[in-house]
This record gives structure tokens, C-alpha cells and sequence, in this order.
């Protein structure tokens, strides 16, 4: 379609831009929606998808820990699932293989590990999960969770 009006120059200049990155004849197969995907990710947090590009360090995949930790994750609305990828990796959206990496919290191992937060290292795509959340409610993780990914604002001053 022909774009009019005010934001006709505008447009050109972002066709013009995304011409030097991709053939526009290739953009013509894909849809709106599709370009936007590829572009910009998934707006939707899939956690089969994400949880299928995890590794682990320091904890076993079928732990205790990963079970509660990713039922706790299962809770979050999509808003609070965007927070964490942005808390983890910087960005609110799902890249196409997005992967993550789950590590042991270190020096967390004492008798107030369970009251722990979850530290994230953006630059590493990771998170470290306190060990003592195996001893833990799996409400009391989720409102954990909740309060690290929705107050900590730090990755904004980068």
C-alpha cells in the first residue's frame, strides 16, 4: 500500500534505512505482524520455548529449585513475564532463540538463602537463584521474583 499524507516522508526514509539491511522484495512474503516478530521479537513470552533454550549452572534442569522456579514464572501475567526477560536480558521481548542461563546465587547457601533475590547479569543473558528456594513456598518465590523484576529499574541506566 501507498502511504499519503504527513507521514509519507517519514516512511520513506524508514523504508529507505530497512532497503540497506534487507531486500525489500523479501519483506513482501512476510506479513506485518511477521516483520515486527523478526524485527523487534515475540510480544508474547512463550515459556516453553524459553525454557527449552535454558542451561544450568550450579543446578540441575529437573531440581527441585528449577521445578519451583519455573512454576513460579508460570504465574506471571505476560507483563510480569516481559519485566523478567527485560530483568535478565535487557529486553522486554523474545528474541527468535532467545536462550537463558540459570546459575547457583553464590554465597546463598546459608539458613536466609530462601529469602534471597534473584540476581540477574544482563550482559550474560543469565540469573542466579538462591539454593535455599528448594526450602521455600512457592508463593513466597513468586512474590520474591515479583518484587526483584518489577523494582529493579538499574538495567535503564546503562
Amino acid at each position: 500500500r501507498r502511504v499519503h499524507g504527513e507521514s509519507a516522508r517519514q516512511m520513506a526514509v524508514i523504508r529507505g534505512g530497512l532497503a540497506e539491511v534487507v531486500p525489500i522484495s523479501a519483506l513482501a512474503v512476510l506479513s506485518a505482524a511477521e516483520v515486527e516478530e523478526r524485527v523487534c521479537g515475540m510480544a508474547d513470552i512463550d515459556l516453553a520455548i524459553l525454557r527449552a533454550n535454558t542451561t544450568y549452572d550450579g543446578h540441575q534442569a529437573n531440581s527441585e529449585a528449577m521445578r519451583v522456579f519455573w512454576a513460579a514464572l508460570a504465574r506471571f501475567s505476560q507483563d510480569d513475564l516481559r519485566l523478567f526477560l527485560k530483568f535478565t536480558t535487557g529486553r522486554s521481548r523474545m528474541t527468535p532463540g532467545q536462550t537463558l542461563k540459570i546459575s547457583r546465587l553464590h554465597g546463598a547457601d546459608g539458613p536466609d538463602s530462601a529469602d534471597r533475590f534473584i540476581v540477574a547479569h544482563t550482559c550474560w543473558l543469565s540469573v542466579e537463584i538462591p539454593t535455599g528456594w528448594r526450602m521455600t513456598s512457592l508463593d513466597r518465590i513468586v512474590e520474591r521474583m515479583l518484587f526483584a523484576v518489577r523494582n529493579c529499574e538499574a538495567i535503564d541506566g546503562d
